[in-house]
């Protein structure tokens, strides 16, 4: 009797424990065409329980027109012998380790009022899910992944798409530890379709009196041509305006210049990379660079340049510019004398009365624009021209509790909203 009631406690301790065991987290699909140049290999990974119809994965390819989904192909043996052919996307969904079985469906989804209404599309009853050969796309790690059929032609893939998992898991020597189910949700998105990155400067609006802009808003448009605008040493910097899918990060560069031959570069100021934080458009005020009041030079050119990276490759664009000090709030100061108001940082307060209400005053200069966003970097709201020195804010969700504020001159400062 005692031995039958050890085997029966083993037993059900190993079911329950096994059971737990096997979980499929996360989702880890990669893409690149059959074909590609080096650029837009990416792997997507992500929780399957938190995608939805309403909320799906993105995944991104790297097709910019439908022109590109051809490519000329010439012969291996004969390149005077050459033809076209269409490319062929690869999605390949990577295999954790210590899936040992499995099978899949994928469908195309719809929803009818709350009823999921789904068009089958791809199905396989046993998977193969040992190594693989290699391949071309963002390595699975393991090498074990398993492709779709269904999006070789990206231009039939702009659905919302719904894929079911069912598995088993085993330890090392292929015994079965455990069973699972997963579904989730994904959609395709053309990572760089209108792709561009766009400089122009930031500036008071006494530099902009002073360069005849005609549009006083804190902002001087350029065509990235030399010389290029005056601008004041305590408002000089750029607002990077892009457009599309995957970007990743910006790098500013700053380069001092010679005047005569502006493409002849004297010295490298400075450089910093920014990541993307989910807003389209930022300011990057020269006052972040080190030193920058003992390195400016109003007798010198120079030229900036913005990258911009992307899961599809790099963007750019430059634009020249000098440093004026001809009016008093464009002065360098000496160490003794007063800081201007300017090359100040900005100073900023946020009252809470933990409603979700919110005040935000700044001390010596009015508030252009504020961005409320959560604690990983995607935008919940933003408000621009303000043109106040305090500003309120109404039932702000407690899980965004960044707020990031630009005054008049393009200085940034971030505060995170304090929870009672």
């Amino acid at each position: 009797m005692k031995n039958r009631l050890f085997v029966i406690i083993i037993f059900l301790c190993g079911c329950t424990y096994l059971g737990a065991q096997c979980n499929w987290n996360p989702v880890c699909i990669s893409y690149c065409s059959d074909i590609w140049d080096g650029a837009g290999n990416t792997k997507t990974c992500f929780d399957p329980a938190g995608t939805s119809f309403s909320n799906p994965a993105k995944l991104n390819y790297c097709y910019k027109n439908q022109n590109e989904q051809f490519a000329l192909t010439f012969h291996p043996t004969d390149p005077s012998t050459s033809w076209f052919r269409k490319r062929t996307p690869l999605f390949n969904v990577c295999i954790p380790d210590n899936i040992c079985n499995l099978s899949f469906n994928l469908g195309e989804v719809a929803m009818d009022n709350t009823t999921e209404i789904i068009r089958p599309l791809e199905s396989q009853s046993s998977v193969f899910t040992g190594t693989n050969r290699l391949t071309p796309c963002e390595d699975c790690g393991n090498n074990k992944y398993f492709s779709l059929s269904s999006h070789r032609d990206i231009l039939k893939s702009n659905g919302t798409y719904k894929m079911t998992l069912t598995y088993q898991c085993c330890d090392k020597d292929g015994n079965i530890t455990g069973t699972g189910t997963s579904s989730f949700y994904y959609v395709l998105e053309d990572a760089t379709s209108d792709v561009d990155v766009e400089i122009a400067f930031t500036a008071s609006q006494t530099i902009e009196t002073l360069n005849g802009d005609p549009d006083i808003d804190g902002v001087l448009l350029t065509d990235g041509s030399s010389p290029g605008p005056e601008l004041g040493p305590a408002s000089a910097g750029v607002r990077i305006a892009t457009v599309g899918n995957g970007i990743q990060e910006y790098t500013v560069e700053l380069y001092e210049v010679d005047c005569t031959d502006p493409i002849e570069t004297v010295s490298l100021v400075h450089t910093q990379t920014i990541p993307y934080q989910g807003i389209q458009s930022i300011n990057y005020s020269f006052l972040n660079i080190p030193n920058w009041q003992s390195l400016i030079d109003p007798d010198a050119c120079y030229k900036v340049v913005v990258k911009v990276k992307s899961i599809c490759g790099q963007y750019q664009d430059e634009a020249y510019f000098g440093l004026t000090n001809t009016c008093m709030f464009c002065r360098i100061l000496n160490t003794n004398q007063e800081q201007e108001l300017g090359l100040a940082p900005l100073q900023a307060n946020i009252e809470n009365d933990g409603s979700g209400n919110i005040e935000v005053r700044t001390k010596d200069s009015k508030i252009r624009e504020i961005h409320i966003m959560d604690r990983v970097g995607r935008l919940h709201s933003s408000k621009y021209d303000i043109a106040s020195d305090h500003v309120s804010l109404s039932n702000i969700p407690i899980q965004f509790p960044i707020i990031i504020i630009i005054d008049e001159y393009g200085r940034v400062n971030k505060k995170m909203l304090l929870q009672y």
